[in-house]
């Protein structure tokens, strides 16, 4: 499964519970999951460019520029939004 995958069925997963009050078994979600798919893709894209805070933490020490985190984070987006292979 991808993570673009994972998070679509996150997404028509708790869309199921807001609407019927139940979570719906995983049958549902496989059937449902993919209308989902263009949510996941926004909320994963919305991810883009972190704030300083994230930055802080994925560099405590400074190391890095800031820079160099920023382009490493975003290249992470963009490997998850391209992946098709299971398990990535």
């Amino acid at each position: 499964m991808t993570k673009l995958e994972e998070v679509a069925r996150a997404i028509a997963r708790q869309e199921v519970v807001d609407r019927l009050g139940y979570p719906p078994s995983e049958r549902d979600v496989d059937m449902l999951w993919r209308g989902s798919e263009a949510k996941a893709r926004a909320a994963i894209e919305a991810l883009r460019n972190p704030p300083e805070f994230v930055l802080d933490a994925m560099n405590p020490s400074g190391r890095y520029a800031s820079t160099v985190v920023v382009e490493a984070w975003n290249d992470a987006i963009d490997a998850i939004l391209s992946n098709t292979k299971e398990g990535g």
